[in-house]
């Protein structure tokens, strides 16, 4: 007697998606690709953690010189702020088992949050430059004279400081080259918002590659934090 034989379902593709499921990057979870992540965002949430820590307690010791300066009050919180996003993104990507519209959701909304403040501490500055326009006590912001340190010899500064005084960030050159100064800071703090946004977008839309955009924002982060702990706890006491 011949075996019973059955007929089997082919449905295109139904394999394809099935497999994709199970690794977490279907379009409605992302839990088991996100375990391929775990250790880099564990770690991003200490460094940012003890980075977080040390600028804290360099603006707690240099605070009345920091105040003296124009915008460096502005730029101290907006470095926290930047370590406080890579710590906050970092953790919520390590809660287990979130679809992977929400973890782009999350990932967006923290983006937009680092950029109204961005926005809000440069209106603040504007308004500073035009309620009171003169340099800070020496001269010029911590961060001219760290680009001062930088350009040359001691004595080739001194000469060239002797020769013109405006260099010395006094006058409408002074402000002008703070304002520049400042410019680049703010381009660099847009540099490190703006993968968030796109990271998100990317994830909220169904795509894993929007993780890579967001580790792109983290380390853009760190960098920025970085150069500004050392305006704060160096440069400023130059």
């Amino acid at each position: 007697m011949a075996p019973c034989t059955f007929p089997t379902l082919d449905v295109p593709g139904l394999e394809r998606r099935a497999t994709a499921c199970a690794n977490g990057a279907g379009a409605g979870g992302g839990a088991g690709a996100m375990d391929q992540w775990a250790n880099f965002f564990l770690g991003q949430v200490g460094a940012s953690a003890a980075l977080g820590g040390l600028l804290f307690v360099a603006a707690s010791l240099n605070l009345p010189r920091i105040l003296q300066y124009p915008g460096l009050p502005e730029r101290a919180l907006a470095a926290l702020a930047l370590l406080l996003g890579i710590l906050v993104v970092s953790s919520l990507m390590l809660v287990p088992g979130q679809p992977l519209r929400l973890i782009g959701a999350e990932a967006l909304a923290a983006g937009l949050l680092l950029a109204g403040l961005g926005l809000r501490l440069e209106r603040g500055i504007r308004a500073g430059w035009t309620a009171a326009p003169a340099s800070g006590p020496a001269g010029g912001t911590a961060l001219d004279r760290s680009a001062d340190t930088q350009a040359g010899p001691a004595a080739d500064r001194a000469t060239d400081r002797a020769a013109d005084p405006a260099a010395e960030g006094t006058g409408a050159a002074g402000r002008a080259r703070s304002r520049r100064r400042h410019l680049a800071n703010a381009a660099l703090y847009a540099l490190a918002v703006l993968p968030y946004l796109a990271g998100g977008a990317v994830l909220a839309g169904g795509s894993m590659a929007g993780l890579y955009l967001v580790a792109a924002a983290i380390v853009l982060s760190f960098c920025k934090a970085v150069l500004d702990a050392w305006v704060l706890l160096v440069e400023i006491n130059r």
